[in-house]
């Protein structure tokens, strides 16, 4: 299971301060098979300490982060072997465009 980094940075490039994050959770779209396992949809709660560090297993996942002002959601591609949140969005994204 790939344990997967990155941060929350404004438009500006500038990270988005730990106090004007409510959470940040992960959780599968849709129920699937992985292994012998069965990934469900419930979110899990991620732990933002300036960065953002969570083991996912491979597969499409969401990240949505609550801020104080407002959410934003990331559509997410785990495969093995990766090692960013920006990797899994990139992945998400062509995955859309194919």
């Amino acid at each position: 299971m790939p344990t997967l980094t990155g941060s929350l940075v404004y438009v500006t490039g500038q990270p988005v301060p730990a106090s004007a994050i409510r959470q940040v959770k992960v959780r599968a779209p849709a129920p699937r098979v992985n292994g012998p396992a069965l990934i469900t949809t419930l979110p899990v709660q991620v732990g933002v300490n300036g960065a953002l560090s969570v083991d996912l297993e491979p597969g499409p996942a969401t990240l949505t982060a609550d801020y104080t002002a407002g959410h934003a959601v990331f559509d997410l591609y785990v495969e093995a072997g990766m090692t960013t949140i920006h990797q899994a969005a990139l992945a998400a994204h062509a995955r859309r465009f194919i």
